[in-house]
C-alpha cells in the first residue's frame, strides 16, 4: 500500500472553492421599470441611476438598497444565497467536507443575484432572475476605495505562491531508453518581488510525482511496477498582463526513476527495488498563469532540460504539469 506524504493532503483538503476562488465582493446589475431611479446603499450618501451596478461585500444578511423617484422613496431587501462555488467546487476538486467546514467560517461562500428588477409600484415582485443584455454605465461600490485592489501587482510587492501541481508529465531517463510517465500531485512554491509594475523577479522550487489518481489515496500494488519523481529549482524573470501572468528562466533539476516489485509474503507484502535512475540536469523555465482573483490561480509550467551533469552528456527531459496555487502577497512600499 502506497501512501502520500502528509502534507499533500492537507494541502489538498485546505483547498476549499468558495474562500480560494471568490473575491470579498460581487455584483449585481440593478434595473427598474421607471426610468433614472437613483439607487442608495444602505452605508453610504452617494447614490447613481439605474440601471446601475452594485459592488458590494459578499455576506449572508440581504443587502438593503435605496430606490428613490421624485417623492417616492423605498427601502428594499435582496436576499444572499449561497453560491455555486461553494455548492458544487468542493465536490469537484474532491475536498468535500474539510473544504465545506472551511468555507461555512467565511462569508465568500454567499452571492447575491446578478440581475435584479424592480417596478417601484410592486417592489414585492422582484424579479432576482432578470434577463437583459443592457449594461449598466455607473457603479456603486459599498467597499472603501482602499480595499478594492488590482489583480496585477504594483512596484515594491513580494508575492507568494503555495500550489498542488496536476496533469504531472516526464520525459525521463528509465532503466533501457528515455521514456515517458505521467501523474499527479506534489507541491510547489514560488516567490517573487516586483522591481517595476507588472514586472519581477522570482525563484521557485517543487516536488513532482506520477501518482496515478489526482487526489491522495492509499492503493495497493502486485507485481513490477515503476515511479517517477522530480524535483526543481527554478530562476525567473517576468510580466503581467490584465489577468496573465508570464515568465521564462532557468532551472536546476533532479529526475529519479525506480522499477519495483511488490510480491506477496503471507501475511504481508515485500517491496523490493528492482532498479534506479537519480539524474541532475540543467535547462530552461517557462509558466503562464491566469489569476482568477487576489488570491487563486491555476497555470502551466514547463521545465525542458538539456544537460545532464556527472556523465556531461546533452539530452533532452522535462517536466510539464498544471499548478493549481494560493497566493499572498505583501506591498513592502505601503504608506510611502
Amino acid at each position: 500500500m502506497k501512501k502520500i506524504p502528509f502534507l499533500l493532503f492537507i494541502l489538498l483538503l485546505f483547498s476549499s472553492c468558495a474562500t480560494l476562488v471568490n473575491s470579498p465582493f460581487t455584483k449585481i446589475n440593478l434595473y427598474t421599470k421607471q426610468d433614472s431611479v437613483k439607487v442608495y446603499l444602505s452605508d453610504s450618501s452617494q447614490f447613481v441611476y439605474t440601471p446601475a451596478r452594485l459592488i458590494v461585500v459578499r455576506s449572508k444578511t440581504p443587502l438593503e438598497v435605496t430606490l428613490e423617484k421624485q417623492d417616492l422613496k423605498k427601502t428594499v431587501l435582496i436576499p444572499a444565497k449561497l453560491s455555486p462555488e461553494f455548492i458544487f467546487g468542493n465536490y469537484a476538486n474532491a475536498t468535500l467536507l474539510i473544504g465545506y467546514l472551511v468555507d461555512f467560517s467565511n462569508p465568500k461562500r454567499f452571492k447575491y443575484p446578478s440581475k435584479v428588477y424592480f417596478d417601484l409600484d410592486y417592489l414585492n415582485n422582484a424579479n432576482l432572475k432578470y434577463k437583459t443584455k443592457i449594461e449598466p454605465q455607473f457603479a456603486l461600490y459599498q467597499c472603501p476605495e482602499g480595499r478594492k485592489r488590482d489583480i496585477a501587482c504594483p512596484r515594491g510587492t513580494l508575492s507568494y505562491k503555495l500550489s498542488v501541481p496536476e496533469g504531472n508529465s516526464f520525459v525521463i531517463n528509465k532503466q533501457t531508453h528515455i521514456g515517458k510517465s505521467f501523474g499527479f500531485l506534489g507541491i510547489t512554491g514560488e516567490g517573487c518581488y516586483y522591481y517595476r509594475d507588472r514586472r519581477f523577479f522570482g525563484v521557485g522550487a517543487g516536488m513532482l510525482t506520477d501518482f496515478i489518481i489526482p487526489v491522495p489515496a492509499p492503493y495497493d500494488v502486485e507485481g513490477e511496477y515503476e515511479r517517477s519523481f522530480g524535483s526543481y529549482l527554478d530562476l525567473l524573470h517576468g510580466n503581467d498582463f490584465k489577468r496573465f501572468s508570464f515568465s521564462y528562466g532557468l532551472n536546476i533539476s533532479k529526475y529519479s526513476y525506480y522499477k519495483r516489485y511488490t510480491g506477496e509474503l503471507y501475511p504481508e507484502y515485500i517491496d523490493t527495488l528492482l532498479y534506479s535512475k537519480v539524474e541532475t540536469r540543467a535547462g530552461l523555465s517557462f509558466s503562464t498563469v491566469y489569476r482568477f482573483n487576489e488570491y487563486a490561480s491555476a497555470g502551466i509550467k514547463y521545465l525542458p532540460s538539456f544537460y545532464t551533469f556527472g556523465p556531461g552528456e546533452f539530452r533532452y527531459g522535462h517536466f510539464l504539469f498544471l499548478d493549481l496555487a494560493i497566493n499572498f502577497r505583501i506591498n513592502t512600499r505601503r504608506g510611502k
